[in-house]
């Protein structure tokens, strides 16, 4: 047995209890709402009129495809969502033909900033799966693919040849003070119109070769070489002031040891 209410021209909408039911009362809010909320329970049979809210659930379960079609989905409860699909059923997050790729944003703890993941374009006409790695690598290491779809971390490879069809460029790197910086480059200009004492830094480590040239204009003033540069016969050119001269040297050691070789007195 239920109250009907019945309609202003025909037929009646019942209202019943349940079959069994222990003595419950129920009050209705004093109006009539706001368009798409919905009726929301206190708990104590005090009904009110509420914006629709994402269930509390923190492990809700899927048991086929989540199908976001361009759709925001918003939660204002700061617990996880747990998307654990049954079986073979996917978690699909895209756009439709006239909104492009759908994305999934990560957003930073600020929720200022964010990462947006998205697909290629709706027009690429064809679906992909991408297996991640079951760990997070180590430091350095890239994510590679077997070209299946089946991701790894490996270790940068380091090439073992490589070949230029065309100039190769290098900036001339001009020496403020009397070291010169081996991570700088490998082309490096200086004038000195005093006695100068130059130094080397920064150079490979050892098994690695490193090089560089030094393009000295010489003013005036004597040069004095590291004790680690050694020139043939162990003898370092003599130099003509008022000229430009050109330095080579290459080590293999990690820097201690220089071979130098030189081309001195050009006219500047």
């Amino acid at each position: 047995m239920g109250i009907r209410l019945k309609g202003q021209t025909s037929g009646y909408v019942e209202i019943k209890a349940p079959a069994t039911a222990a003595d419950n009362t129920l009050t209705f809010p004093n109006g009539n709402g706001s368009n798409n909320q919905v009726l929301t329970t206190d708990g104590s049979g005090g009904l009110t009129f509420a914006a629709p809210q994402l269930s509390t659930d923190t492990t809700p379960q899927l048991g086929g495809d989540l199908d976001v079609n361009g759709n925001d989905i918003v939660t204002t409860s700061n617990g996880d969502i747990d998307l654990d699909p049954n079986g073979s059923g996917q978690v699909v997050f895209k756009g439709n033909s006239t909104r492009g790729s759908g994305a999934v944003k990560l957003n930073c703890e600020n929720n200022s900033h964010g990462i947006l993941v998205k697909g290629p374009p709706h027009s690429a006409g064809a679906n992909y799966t991408l297996t991640l790695p079951n760990d997070t690598g180590t430091s350095g290491q890239l994510l590679s693919t077997n070209g299946s779809g089946v991701t790894s971390w490996t270790s940068a490879s380091t090439p073992t040849s490589i070949t230029i069809d065309g100039p190769y460029k290098q900036v001339a790197e001009a020496v403020s003070a009397l070291d010169i910086d081996l991570s700088a480059g490998n082309y490096f200009t200086k004038t000195i119109n005093a006695n100068s004492t130059f130094t080397f830094s920064n150079p490979p480590s050892s098994g690695t070769v490193g090089s560089f040239v030094l393009e000295l204009t010489h003013t005036s003033g004597t040069v004095t070489w590291p004790s680690s540069v050694k020139f043939p016969a162990d003898t370092a050119p003599t130099l003509t002031t008022g000229k430009t001269h050109l330095f080579f040297f290459v080590t293999d050691d990690g820097g201690t040891r220089y071979r130098g070789a030189s081309l001195v007195d050009y006219v500047n």
